[in-house]
C-alpha cells in the first residue's frame, strides 16, 4: 500500500519535471509569432552630416506583436562614407559596443528598444545622399551565422544627406609669357572645384584697380552659379597693355569668392599670375644720301644712311655694315636709338670706276628680346669721269629690299616712298640746269 503511495508520487513529480523542460524549450528557441519588430524612426545628429565629423544616429526598434520579442540581432552593414566607431545602448549609454552586432535580450509586446551609433564620416566624402543599412533579426536557428552570409533578417535604409565643404583652385595661363606695351593678350583661369562640396555663386576677379597700365577690354569678373565638386570651368579675360607700360613684371591678383550649398559658408581665395613686359625696338631707313648728289668716277664719296626706331623700346648698340668695293671706311656706329628718334650712320670712300654698284647693307642692334640682324642692298651709278654733267647724267638708285628680318613692311614702303620722292627731285634738278 506504502509502496503504491511512493510510486505515484514519483510518477507526479517526473511528469511536472518534463513539462517544464518543454516549456523553456519552447520559449528559447520558438519565438512567437505575434512577437514582430521594425525600425521604425531613427535620428542622425548633425543633419547634414559633414566629412571628416562624427555622426550620431539613435534608431528605434518597435515590437508590435501582442507577445515580447526575445534574442533580438542587430547588425549594421559597412557603408561608405560612414566608418562605425561604437554603439550603447538605452540600458547602459556609457558601455561602448565595437562590434557592429547587438543582441537585443527582450522587446516587450508592443514595445520599444532605442540603440545609439557613433561613426565618423570620411573625410573624402562628396556632397550628395547616402544609405546606411541596418538588418534586424530574431536569435533563433543561428540567426547571428545567418545574418552574416546575408540569409536572414529584414533591412532598413536610412537616408543620410552629407554636405561636404567646398574648396576652389585655378589655374592661369596667359597667351603669351612675355606682352609688349600696346598689345591685347588672353588670360584663361580654368578654376577647379577640389574640395568635398558643391560651390555656389563662384565669381572669378581681377583685381586691376592697382594696375593702370592693364585695361580690360571686355568685364573683369566673370560668374559661375554652380560648380560641382571634382568638376572644372574656364573662363577668359581680354585684356590690353598700355603703350606706356614700362619693361618690367606685372603681377595681376585673381580673386575667386564663393558659397557652399547652404549658402551659409562665404569663402574665398587669391593667386597671382605674373608675366614680363617686353618692348622692341624696330629700325628701319628713314631716308639715304651721297654727297655729290652725282657721283663721277674718281670722286670722293659720303653715303649717309639714316636710321630711324619707331618700335616702343630704344635700340641699343646700334651699328651699319656697308660691303661695298671701294677704298674707305665700312662700319658705322650709331649709338643708342630711344624710342621714336633716328642717328646717321656715314661711310666715305672713293669711286675709282664708273658703272653700277651693288653691295649689301646691314643693321646690327639690340633689345629686351636679345640681339637681331637687318639685311638690305644699295645700288650706286657712278658716271665717266670728266664728262660734262649735261650729257653724262648720274643717276643714283638706291633701293631698299626688305627682308624677312625687317618688322613693320609699312615703315620700309614709307622710306622706299621718300627715297624716290628725293630722286625725282633731284632729276629735276638736273633738268633745270641743263638748260
Amino acid at each position: 500500500m506504502n509502496l503504491s503511495r511512493i510510486s505515484i508520487k514519483i510518477a507526479v513529480v517526473m511528469l511536472i519535471v518534463i513539462s517544464n523542460i518543454n516549456v523553456v524549450s519552447a520559449g528559447t528557441y520558438e519565438p512567437s509569432p505575434n512577437a514582430n519588430f521594425e525600425i521604425l524612426s531613427a535620428e542622425v545628429s548633425p543633419q547634414p552630416a559633414r566629412p571628416g565629423q562624427d555622426m550620431f544616429v539613435k534608431i528605434n526598434i518597435e515590437n508590435y506583436g501582442r507577445k515580447p520579442a526575445e534574442g533580438i540581432v542587430l547588425e549594421i552593414e559597412d557603408n561608405y562614407p560612414f566608418h562605425f566607431k561604437y554603439s550603447n545602448t538605452e540600458y547602459n549609454v556609457s558601455k561602448h559596443y565595437t562590434e557592429p552586432i547587438t543582441v537585443i535580450p527582450k522587446i516587450s509586446e508592443y514595445g520599444n528598444y532605442e540603440a545609439f551609433y557613433h561613426f565618423t564620416v570620411d573625410p573624402k566624402a562628396k556632397s550628395g545622399e547616402y544609405e546606411l543599412t541596418f538588418r534586424i533579426s530574431s536569435n533563433e536557428n543561428n540567426a547571428i551565422s545567418r545574418m552574416k552570409n546575408g540569409e536572414a533578417g529584414y533591412i532598413k535604409n536610412i537616408k543620410i544627406y552629407v554636405e561636404g565643404k567646398p574648396d576652389l583652385e585655378i589655374e592661369s595661363l596667359l597667351s603669351d609669357e612675355v606682352i609688349q606695351p600696346g598689345e591685347n593678350f588672353n588670360l584663361s583661369v580654368k578654376v577647379n572645384s577640389v574640395g568635398t562640396g558643391n560651390a555656389k555663386n563662384a565669381r572669378i576677379s581681377l583685381d586691376l584697380d592697382e594696375l593702370p597700365e592693364i585695361a580690360p577690354l571686355d568685364d573683369n569678373s566673370k560668374f559661375l552659379s554652380l560648380l560641382d565638386a571634382g568638376k572644372s570651368e574656364t573662363v577668359n579675360f581680354h585684356l590690353q597693355l598700355s603703350k606706356e607700360a614700362e619693361a618690367k613684371t606685372y603681377n595681376i591678383p585673381i580673386r575667386v569668392s564663393f558659397t557652399d550649398e547652404a549658402e551659409q559658408l562665404n569663402l574665398s581665395t587669391i593667386e597671382t599670375i605674373g608675366f614680363l613686359s617686353r618692348g622692341r625696338a624696330e629700325l628701319s631707313f628713314a631716308s639715304i644720301k651721297t654727297d655729290p648728289v652725282l657721283p663721277k668716277e674718281g670722286d670722293s664719296v659720303e653715303l649717309t644712311l639714316r636710321v630711324e626706331n619707331p618700335g616702343t623700346v630704344s635700340a641699343k648698340s646700334v651699328q651699319v655694315y656697308a660691303d661695298h668695293p671701294f677704298r674707305g671706311n665700312k662700319q658705322s656706329f650709331v649709338g643708342t636709338l630711344e624710342s621714336n628718334e633716328d642717328g646717321p650712320a656715314i661711310f666715305t670712300f672713293i669711286i675709282d670706276k664708273e658703272g653700277k654698284y651693288e653691295f649689301p647693307i646691314a643693321i646690327t642692334y639690340s633689345d629686351d628680346f636679345g640681339d637681331h640682324e637687318l639685311k638690305t642692298n644699295v645700288t650706286i651709278y657712278a658716271s665717266e669721269g670728266g664728262s660734262n654733267t649735261g650729257s653724262s647724267i648720274a643717276i643714283i638708285f638706291i633701293l631698299l629690299i626688305i627682308g624677312g628680318l625687317l618688322y613693320r613692311n609699312s615703315q620700309a614702303g614709307k622710306a622706299k616712298d621718300r627715297i624716290i620722292r628725293y630722286l625725282h627731285k633731284d632729276r629735276h634738278s638736273d633738268k633745270e640746269n641743263t638748260k
